[in-house]
């Protein structure tokens, strides 16, 4: 293996110490943080375990879980070790450290206080694990063939992306809008019908449904920022005079490349994603017009896009504020979550409600104009302001002004000469081996197909990864050498940063683990110079020693104790549960089902932080009962099960609204075999309680009109059968609070009651007596 070339002739600001050497350590922790950051790019990941059910009756396999994001944040933390044990909590990093500790404090606060604290752990850890890694990023790149790396990574995974949303445009899509128009009558034969279907459908039709453009606003800022990052690439192979034989070459490719990603963002139909392009193109000009003096003032420079930033989002704020509403359509609808959230901060003003936490406060408080259950409110500020409170709105403002200020002074040295290192081809093999493990399509493909889709995913995927992996080292090479080259594209990722901070007016890009990753990444390529990792001369006035690194060990324990070990457990358990679960079923028999009902409770016990988990857990409860050849008392005894796993799910997270419709339904179900084994009083009871906890379901979504429905349905059945005077006014109330709510919903929408429901409400509330 060669030296590599390290940045030691880079002069440190006076009075610094000299840039340390790597270690073997150090350079195979980059290459691991390199690999888990640029692998996120590409691999769809999630907070919370996301079932559709008519999925499963197609035989659709489930896509990427809690866990898998868990496991990652666990790597993450880990690799970032080597970095943090030189870090020190000197004077000059106090900003740094006051924007990290103001993050963590709104962190930890929110977490302890969050309803459904299985996310917020999840989302927080994930959070944390990305930005403690690209500070090791910062502090470990410290040479050539690091930076040509890490640029490679970005660039390949950028392109291997975009290809697959034209592939998915043009190939993915035809096939599965044929399949979905065999399959749709045959769901909704089984029964399968409802608002979710037909938005579904709608989906569907707007290419929208799965792969990377299942989340549009987050692919189109990510395409957005690699566009701007390949722009200032170009523009920097242009400046170079070295090798000017293959210069052409390179720029074809390159320019390529480009096209790829801008039809990207195209293919998401995203306004806001072309405006944001606009607004980094135009950023880009400025700093070409203007770089000089920008790097000779950069606080003035960061402070002045700041406020010119948050002036725009206030003005934002003050039309809505002044017309009730912004214009076109989408905005309309980011109106109606900034409304919301205003409540849920008015309620929780110092502690935020936690990540991944904001879709029970929107529940809660948003308009009945509103058909969309959202988790974020599709804005940075008001998402760190409502999820973390001022503590965690706070550092992430520090957080991004003290990242512009850095990355508009001026770039490194040049190296004439760079040498080419071994380790810099680690990576080559190590990124795609560790997106093959982890890609959708071959993790959680059926076995028998695993073969074909290894062979698809090598051509669809691989190929463009790898090529574009070349064709990206001997762009960096090129930049390494001549400082102008490599100020370009320093300055286009400056001009990516500003277009997504734009974007996440109105998005939400920047808390999600793909689009943080990518902000990261493109921060630490572009990092001015490697800092002080050694002991310095004021070291006696600096923090104690390695104090950061305690920190990052406590940090990596505590989330090995309550998120890994517990979620693993639980996952293992919950995968049993569905083996011994369609082994009963395809016997044709549920009885002696106590194997499968102790280990869907084992799954449950397993993570005590897990609501849902204990929820499905109750479903199979549920599921076993439906079996039409059992008798009442063994349907009772599992109803009975699936209660207390319901209330165990509640109990965890008293905002969760779907444990508290699974109660309100199992209450229903317990009616008829209670009238079956001659108990009519406690079958009236099981009515009332299903109406209780309908009314429970009203108060956590006030504006939902089904859920009234629903309530007033069952009132009018408990006053069938009590005829009592009380559940007349209940039905009635509920009743006509559902036809209301749902004329308020804009004509036409999906989720408007049809025709069918209409008519059910209209007799229920003829027969019920008039009002006193």
């Amino acid at each position: 293996m060669s030296r590599s070339v390290s940045l030691d002739h880079v002069q440190p600001a006076t009075g610094a110490s000299q840039v340390a050497e790597t270690t073997v350590l150090e350079r195979i922790a980059f290459v691991v943080l390199v690999t888990l950051l640029t692998a996120r790019l590409v691999v769809s990941e999630s907070y919370q375990a996301i079932e559709i059910s008519f999925l499963g009756a197609l035989g659709a396999e489930g896509g990427a879980t809690p866990l898998l994001t868990a496991w990652i944040d666990g790597f993450l933390l880990l690799a970032s070790l080597p970095a943090w044990w030189r870090v020190r909590l000197s004077r000059g990093n106090a900003l740094w450290c006051a924007a990290l500790l103001l993050l963590l404090g709104g962190v930890v606060i929110s977490m302890v206080v969050s309803f459904d604290k299985r996310s917020a752990m999840t989302a927080s850890t994930d959070l944390v694990a990305i930005l403690v890694a690209g500070v090791a990023l910062v502090h470990l790149m410290r040479s050539a063939w690091m930076r040509v790396l890490l640029l490679a990574a970005i660039v390949s995974a950028g392109t291997a992306f975009a290809v697959e949303c034209w592939w998915q445009v043009y190939v993915w899509f035809p096939d599965l809008r044929a399949q979905w128009a065999l399959q749709k009558p045959q769901l909704e034969a089984r029964g399968y019908t409802g608002a979710m279907l037909e938005n579904f459908d709608r989906r569907l039709r707007a290419g929208e449904a799965s792969g990377y453009l299942a989340l549009s606003n987050i692919a189109g800022s990510c395409l957005m920022a690699w566009a701007l990052m390949v722009v200032g690439t170009v523009v920097g192979v242009v400046r170079t005079r070295n090798r000017p034989e293959s210069r052409s070459a390179l720029l074809v490719v390159l320019v390529v490349i480009l096209v790829v990603m801008i039809g990207g963002v195209w293919f998401t139909n995203s306004l806001g994603v072309r405006l944001s392009l606009i607004v980094g193109l135009a950023a880009l000009l400025i700093i070409w017009r203007a770089g000089g003096a920008l790097q000779r003032r950069p606080i003035r420079a960061a402070v002045i896009a700041l406020v010119g930033y948050f002036v725009l989002l206030g003005g934002l704020l003050t039309v809505g504020a002044i017309r009730g509403t912004l214009p076109t359509t989408s905005l309309a609808f980011r109106w109606f979550y900034w409304s919301a959230a205003a409540d849920a901060i008015a309620a929780h003003p110092w502690t935020g409600v936690g990540r991944e936490n904001f879709r029970s406060a929107y529940l809660l408080y948003k308009v009945a104009e509103s058909t969309e259950d959202v988790q974020n409110p599709h804005n940075i500020w008001i998402a760190l302001l409502v999820e973390l409170g001022p503590a965690g709105l706070a550092g992430g403002v520090l957080a991004v002004g003290l990242v512009l200020v850095a990355l508009l002074r001026p770039g490194p040295d040049a190296h004439p000469s760079p040498s080419r290192s071994g380790w810099l081809w680690v990576p080559a093999v190590a990124v795609p081996a560790l997106m093959l493990a982890w890609g959708d399509r071959v993790t959680f493909g059926q076995p028998e197909t695993l073969p074909a889709t290894l062979m698809q995913w090598c051509v669809e995927f691989l190929a463009i990864w790898v090529a574009a992996f070349v064709v990206a080292v001997g762009v960096g090479w090129r930049l390494v050498a001549e400082r102008s080259g490599w100020e370009w594209l320093r300055r286009a990722i400056v001009a990516a940063l500003l277009g997504v901070l734009v974007h996440n007016l109105v998005s939400f890009s920047l808390l999600n683990p793909a689009g943080l990753s990518l902000v990261v990444l493109l921060s630490a390529l572009a990092w001015p110079r490697p800092p002080t990792s050694g002991p310095s001369p004021n070291a006696r006035r600096d923090g104690r020693p390695y104090i950061a690194f305690a920190v990052i060990c406590g940090s990596l324990l505590l989330h090995g104790l309550i998120s890994l070990w517990p979620m693993t457990r639980a996952a293992f358990r919950e995968q049993q549960t569905r083996l011994l679960l369609e082994r009963a079923i395809r016997s044709g028999s549920v009885y002696g089902a106590q194997p499968i009902l102790r280990s869907a409770s084992l799954a449950a016990d397993g993570d005590v932080f897990d609501s849902d988990r204990a929820i499905r857990s109750s479903m199979v409860a549920v599921q076993l009962a439906s079996a039409p050849e059992l008798a009442a008392e063994h349907r009772l005894e599992l109803l009975g099960l699936a209660t207390e796993l319901g209330e165990l799910a509640l109990l965890r997270n008293p905002a969760n609204l779907g444990a508290v419709r699974l109660l309100a339904r199992i209450a229903e179900q317990r009616e008829e075999p209670l009238y079956d084994t001659n108990q009519p009083g406690a079958a009236v009871q099981a009515l009332s309680d299903a109406a209780e906890h309908w009314q429970s379901a009203v108060a956590l979504y006030p504006t939902n009109p089904d859920l009234r429905r629903q309530a007033g349905r069952v009132a009018y059945l408990h006053w069938r059968q009590t005829g009592l005077s009380e559940s007349a006014l209940q039905a009635r109330t509920a009743l006509r609070q559902a036809l209301t709510l749902d004329r308020k919903r804009p004509a036409g929408d999906v989720v408007r009651f049809p025709d069918s429901v209409l008519n059910a409400i209209e007799r229920m509330l003829e027969e019920l007596p008039p009002d006193e």
